[in-house]
């Protein structure tokens, strides 16, 4: 997903962070879906060359940081976003047509795929390593601010971008 993610911000040229709406509309408009939005719907689908977007609203219990510049709804749009440009880069839309991959995988590759695509690796590394330096540990409530997503999504991103390391470090020992 890490490739897949890094191909379609060079294509694209997304370079700034967070990732513009106007950058989402241009990619979902070069694949020639229309966006809209449907607070109320429980999950987002795809209807001819729609793309409905649903599910952004953020739940009562979630963190409501008071000095974020960006509105947690906001956050939680973009999220989905780039989970359902996930799944139209990474494999068929038509869960009629998807018979190869099952759907838990599927959702898992979109997930990924947003993780990496709003939060590069070396972007989020040198992030990472920073948050150490300034705070001695990670700090996602200003990951959150720098990436435009939520608490949560930086968490997540955190699990994959240390096991990630772990994994290389891992290689490196067997290595020498």
């Amino acid at each position: 997903m890490y490739e897949k993610a890094e191909k379609v911000r060079s294509e694209y040229f997304v370079d700034t962070y967070p990732v513009t709406f106007e950058k989402f509309e241009e990619i979902f408009e070069d694949l020639n879906y229309k966006l809209k939005f449907f607070d109320d719907c429980d999950k987002s689908c795809v209807i001819g060359n729609l793309l409905i977007v649903g599910n952004t609203k953020m739940e009562d219990n979630e963190y409501l940081n008071k000095n974020s510049t960006l509105a947690d709804e906001t956050k939680k749009r973009r999220e989905a976003l780039a989970h359902e440009a996930g799944h139209l880069f990474c494999h068929s839309i038509n869960q009629l047509e998807s018979e190869d991959i099952p759907l838990n995988k599927e959702e898992a590759q979109a997930d990924a795929f947003s993780l990496y695509f709003l939060m590069p690796d070396d972007l989020f590394e040198e992030f990472y390593d920073n948050s150490f330096l300034m705070y001695g540990g990670f700090n996602p409530y200003d990951a959150s601010e720098a990436f435009g997503v939520t608490v949560d999504f930086t968490m997540k991103r955190k699990k994959y971008f240390e096991k990630s390391r772990r994994h290389e470090r891992k290689i490196m020992s067997e290595d020498v």
